[in-house]
């Protein structure tokens, strides 16, 4: 009898230890708070989607049509520029009048024909319980070739600037570790006497003189490419015997930005002054 009770005191303990065993210990996670919703106005005169807009005169002009909802009363809205990966620049910020879970604004932004490529427009949110939202829009800006005149790259062993970033149209100095990446053009020279040669500190590769093409044929983006990939096995990472009395002329392909870019140099003049700091390549181009 008493090996009877002990058995059932047992399964009675056993079955116990099961139950608590078995205990559901996991804990649900809460819902993600909710963000604010953005959309564009897709009427007639406002930009809406990814695209490229042509510059027909100085200067492109866009409007966008932000719309945000929200189920938390709003905060505030912005909107930044990214142009070809350099960093993005807040354009417009507001703060949403109190009580607000519906806003409506329109964003204006021009654009200089000098500075084509591409623009990353990012639009946010955020709402009163600091939930954030955002939303982008790529645009491309193509058009007539710019031509930019009189531009210098000096002798870089001297203090002036020996490094150039085609696509903000800028002389850099070689000795700031910080603008390594912008150097599309970078001088070679290594004493007083100027290398007429240059290199790029970036990826950038050059075509010096590419057969059949002149500075007044290449008239459009679409030929500025065309006389690169025609003649793409000539492309090297280095560029030498500039000239300026022949008029060296040099396609460049840059892919450091968010798009491979092409630019046509032609070198006016060489400049071998009195010592590094009066040496100088003096070129014009066009993109």
């Amino acid at each position: 009898m008493k090996k009877l009770i002990y058995s059932t005191l047992g399964l009675i303990l056993t079955a116990s230890f099961m139950l608590t065993g078995c205990k559901d210990n996991t804990t649900s996670t809460p819902p993600a708070a909710p963000k604010p919703t953005i959309t564009f106005l897709n009427t007639a005169g406002y930009n809406f989607t990814n695209q490229s807009v042509l510059n027909t005169g100085t200067t492109a002009q866009l409007k966008f049509g932000m719309v945000v909802t929200s189920t938390i009363n709003l905060k505030s809205v912005s909107v930044s520029r990214n142009y070809e990966g350099s960093g993005n620049v807040v354009i417009f910020t507001k703060t949403v009048p109190s009580n607000s879970k519906n806003f409506q604004v329109d964003i204006l932004d021009t654009l200089s024909s000098a500075l084509k490529g591409k623009y990353v427009y990012t639009f946010s949110a955020i709402d009163n319980d600091a939930t954030s939202n955002s939303a982008a829009l790529e645009i491309t800006a193509t058009g007539v070739l710019v031509e930019i005149v009189d531009q210098k790259i000096y002798n870089n062993f001297g203090t002036g600037f020996g490094g150039y970033d085609l696509i903000t149209g800028e002389m850099v100095s070689n000795a700031d570790a910080s603008n390594v990446a912008r150097r599309d053009i970078r001088d070679n020279s290594t004493s007083s006497v100027i290398a007429k040669s240059w290199t790029s500190s970036n990826g950038t590769t050059f075509i010096k003189n590419p057969p059949t093409i002149t500075w007044d044929q290449t008239t459009t983006e679409a030929k500025l490419k065309s006389a690169f990939d025609v003649n793409a096995a000539l492309a090297s990472a280095n560029v030498t015997g500039l000239d300026g009395v022949a008029g060296t002329l040099i396609i460049a392909k840059v892919t450091r930005s968010s798009s491979t870019r092409y630019f046509m140099i032609r070198v006016t003049d060489v400049v071998d002054g009195a010592g590094a700091n009066a040496d100088y390549v003096l070129f014009d181009y066009k993109f």
